[in-house]
């Protein structure tokens, strides 16, 4: 259920975790698509820029709410998580979308400057964190980052921290060598085509990222058809 007008940043939070969901495979925690889109909301965000005493911080949230709808809703959720919202309005200004995510150290300094999944971009407003800060951030924005599975034959190349959006296994359906497949399906929020596909097909599709994932390789490649 969607908080209120009158919750408070703690309830957001509450709301939020009691939604995780554990991959049955890497055993992270992530949070389906289509309750990302209901908690987070422009009525979720303004009640919090209401109750801040930054004026400033207070113009930016509530004047970039209706942004977040579009393309920034992970980014705010995964500053929720740390209980940072505080930073949404700079990172905003950085110019921090979803599609930025994960991000990652910069490689090519020692201070906490953070850059996006492909380098190009860099957030400056980390390095006002402490580093315990910014690693409990890099590890909590997984929970925003499971896979949408949108495009048929696309190929995901995903590291162990990545959740694939399953359901908890209940049966198992073939063992081969040190690898095990069971039958599970994706999250509905994350196979959007709407297709009828039998739980065991859609696993199929996954079988090499889970030989992957069991093995330890830490490159899991996962698609859908």
């Amino acid at each position: 259920m969607e908080p209120s007008a009158k919750a408070t940043p703690v309830d957001l939070y509450k709301a939020l975790r009691k939604k995780l969901t554990t991959c049955p495979l890497t055993h992270v925690d992530f949070l389906p698509l289509d309750i990302l889109q209901e908690v987070i909301t422009v009525d979720s965000i303004r009640a919090y820029a209401g109750r801040n005493s930054n004026p400033e911080l207070l113009s930016d949230l509530a004047d970039s709410a209706e942004e977040v709808l579009f393309n920034t809703k992970k980014v705010y959720a995964s500053l929720v998580f740390i209980q940072r919202q505080s930073a949404f309005g700079a990172l905003l200004s950085e110019g921090l979308i979803d599609e930025d995510l994960p991000l990652s150290r910069h490689s090519d300094t020692s201070t906490d400057v953070l850059c996006c999944r492909n380098g190009i971009k860099t957030f400056e407003t980390f390095q006002g964190w402490s580093s315990f800060e910014t690693d409990i951030y890099l590890e909590k924005q997984y929970h925003l980052l499971a896979p949408v599975f949108d495009i048929p034959g696309r190929h995901f190349d995903l590291s162990p921290n990545f959740a694939l959006p399953l359901t908890p296994m209940r049966e198992e359906i073939v063992k081969i060598s040190n690898s095990r497949v069971y039958k599970c399906a994706i999250y509905p929020a994350h196979y959007p085509h709407g297709a009828k596909v039998s739980a065991k097909s859609t696993i199929s599709d996954l079988v090499e990222g889970v030989r992957l994932i069991i093995k330890g390789t830490g490159r899991p490649s996962s698609g859908s058809n």
